[in-house]
């Protein structure tokens, strides 16, 4: 204001009164009549720039404030002052002249408000700090016009002289730089969302999963691809982007809306064709993700008040809503309020669904888990999925407070409840199962023989006692109690455990040696497995599965055999079976077995080869005539003597 035109108007009247006043000191001509009212003027110039001066102090303050947000620190004084010379000018203070004032003041903001936008940073990718300036230059504006009212309104109400300007010409301008301000904010949220332009933040291009996610992606490509071919567009431009003086901002910006329009269709489509091949919950949530930074967009959020994009979406547990609460649209209010509620009826079904299985499995279980403790697992299993259904809603930091949620909410803590009830009830029918003294059950030798299958052996363990250390198991990986009377056995498992599969190992090795055995073969190896069931004799009756004898055993088992070195009869071929070492009264059970299948496989290895050896024996001819050659019998015969000799030394060799 300080260099106001109509300030430099007002010295340039007074330099020509001054000029006039001059030329009339020297003509003294028949002119005269034409300057008889310049003393009147010039009086009426002086009192205008007296006036006036008292605008330079405040409006030179103005002038260095580069911020827009402490613009409105200022106003109030120079409208004040606007008053001043609204009341006490005697020449100043028509409605036309002061209306040409508070125009030039605005004029005077705009350009504060224009000098503080960097319109090449923003474009540069600086969007939220333009969005923040841009928000400033508005605020300002906005707040000019209210000082101004206010002061209107206190004029009018205490003053005698009726403040009455043109408002539509001082605040006509303003009004274009809040809109030109407003379309660049538009263009900056352009940036942010298609472009991925946020100095803030790093936005992450969209991803997809699926076989059709790399072409997913390459459509998000494209949308940012073309997005920085409109946006060049718009930074072309920038010179009068600003300047309401040129009207040719009013058709790049509808082009660029334009442009902006497809690229939502674009999205619109590429949102249908993902979830066309969407099949659960947590796909969707994917997708959701993928598309939530385009979700800002307020047309792009319009598009989702299509029913059939809902159903869709409540199919897939409701996620779609939860993205259109993020910035909630006054028209489509309603429309959030009804699917809202199916979000949550979703997930009421699915509680439902749930205590039918309960019902409907409470005696199934994984053939793999023991009866108490598999019913039990798959119970927890299905809290544990409602629980991650539930923490997917409360992850999702978009959805917002809804009644009907929490009574949904209600819901699902009640069942799970009764799931924690129905798995405390079956934990107490296991130990309604139980013996009282299951240690007991240990008191009985390692082996017993087969009374199905006669000669062999068979592992004397309790198979209830196995069945219910399997139980404990599982019982202490959910994190309850044992009871005492198995913790005597259930803390020993490992140890057990070891002895029960040692001795089943060493079960299979008799039992395979027996097997494999022909009733006439037993008789050869009579005394061998004589001497193996003098060892065995003590599992059979002496060593109980609750002694430390039975681990000892089984330990001196398992150390002899890693020992123990089998005869290498490739070695020593001749070496008989009677001249491996006889067992001693220091062989244990395992080493006996081990000693004794030695000597059937060998014995079986030995068939075998002299099988192989007759069988080529029987397969090499003794006599061999070559067909098409005619011999003397003398030579015939040495022929043949010669052959019958090759023969008997390859069947020597053999």
């Amino acid at each position: 204001m300080a260099q106001s035109t109509y300030i430099k108007q007002f010295v340039v009247l007074l330099e020509e009164i001054k000029a006039l006043l001059h030329l009339q000191n020297q003509c003294q001509s028949g002119m005269m009549f034409q300057l008889h009212y310049t003393p009147e003027c010039m009086k009426e110039a002086k009192s205008n720039i007296e006036f006036l001066q008292i605008l330079n102090e405040p409006c030179a303050e103005l002038e260095t404030v580069n911020d827009p947000s402490e613009i409105h620190k200022y106003i109030p004084k120079i409208l004040h002052l606007f008053r001043v010379i609204w009341l006490h000018s005697p020449y100043y203070n028509s409605r036309e002249r002061l209306s040409d004032l508070c125009r030039a003041f605005s004029n005077q903001i705009i350009l504060q408000c224009r000098q503080s936008v960097d319109l090449p940073f923003i474009f540069k990718g600086n969007s939220q700090a333009g969005i923040k300036i841009l928000k400033d230059c508005i605020e300002c504006c906005v707040m000019y016009k209210l000082l101004y009212e206010k002061i209107s309104e206190a004029h009018k109400e205490n003053g005698d002289k009726v403040w009455v300007l043109d408002e539509a010409s001082i605040f006509n301008h303003v009004d274009s730089f809040c809109q030109r301000c407003r379309d660049l904010i538009e263009v900056c949220d352009a940036m942010i969302i298609f472009g991925r332009m946020d100095e803030t933040q790093n936005i992450a291009m969209p991803s997809f999963g699926g076989t059709r996610g790399e072409e997913f992606e390459k459509v998000c490509e494209n949308i940012e691809k073309n997005f920085n071919t409109y946006l060049q567009a718009i930074k072309d431009t920038q010179d009068t982007i600003l300047d309401v003086q040129v009207p040719t901002w009013y058709d790049d910006i509808l082009r660029f809306r334009s442009h902006t329009k497809e690229l939502e269709v674009v999205i619109e489509n590429l949102m249908d064709s993902v979830f066309e091949i969407v099949q659960h919950a947590e796909e969707g949530l994917h997708a959701l993700q993928a598309f939530y930074h385009y979700s800002k967009r307020s047309a792009v959020r319009k598009m989702f008040d299509k029913k059939t994009v809902y159903v869709r979406v409540f199919a897939l547990f409701g996620i779609y809503v939860a993205v259109l609460y993020s910035i909630p649209l006054p028209t489509i209010s309603l429309t959030f309020e009804l699917y809202k509620l199916t979000v949550y009826k979703l997930f009421e079904d699915d509680l439902q669904a749930t205590k039918k299985e309960l019902v409907d499995e409470k005696e199934q279980y994984p053939a793999s888990l023991p009866y108490y403790a598999g019913r039990a697992l798959m119970a927890r299993l299905k809290k544990r999925r409602l629980e991650r259904l539930m923490k997917m809603l409360d992850d999702a930091e978009w959805l917002p407070y809804c009644g009907v949620g929490e009574e949904v909410r209600t819901q699902y803590n009640k069942l799970v409840k009764t799931i924690d009830d129905t798995v405390m009830n079956i934990y107490h029918k296991w130990i309604d199962s139980l013996d009282e003294n299951m240690a007991a059950r240990l008191n009985r030798p390692l082996l017993c023989r087969s009374l199905v299958h006669q000669g062999l052996l068979e592992s004397n363990f309790d198979r209830k006692l196995l069945i219910v250390c399997r139980e404990s198991k599982f019982w202490d990986m959910m994190s309850f109690d044992i009871p005492n009377n198995v913790q005597q056995v259930y803390y020993k498992w490992e140890n057990i455990k070891y002895v029960y599969e040692s001795v089943l190992q060493v079960v299979r090795d008799y039992n395979n040696i027996i097997t494999s055995l022909s009733d006439e073969e037993r008789v050869l190896f009579r005394e061998l497995i004589r001497g193996c069931d003098k060892k065995i004799n003590p599992g059979l009756h002496k060593l109980q599965w609750n002694t430390d004898v039975s681990d000892l055993y089984i330990s001196e088992c398992c150390q002899h055999t890693a020992e123990e070195k089998t005869p290498d009869r490739d070695l020593n071929p001749d070496l008989p079976i009677t001249g491996i070492p006889v067992q001693n009264e220091g062989d244990t059970l395992y080493h006996v077995t081990t000693i004794l299948q030695v000597f059937v496989d060998d014995f079986k290895n030995s068939n075998l080869e002299v099988v192989r050896i007759c069988e080529k024996i029987c397969d090499t001819p003794l006599i061999e005539i070559p067909h098409g050659v005619v011999y003397k019998l003398k030579d015939l015969d040495r022929l043949m003597a010669k052959h019958r000799e090759e023969v008997s030394k390859s069947t020597q060799k053999v």
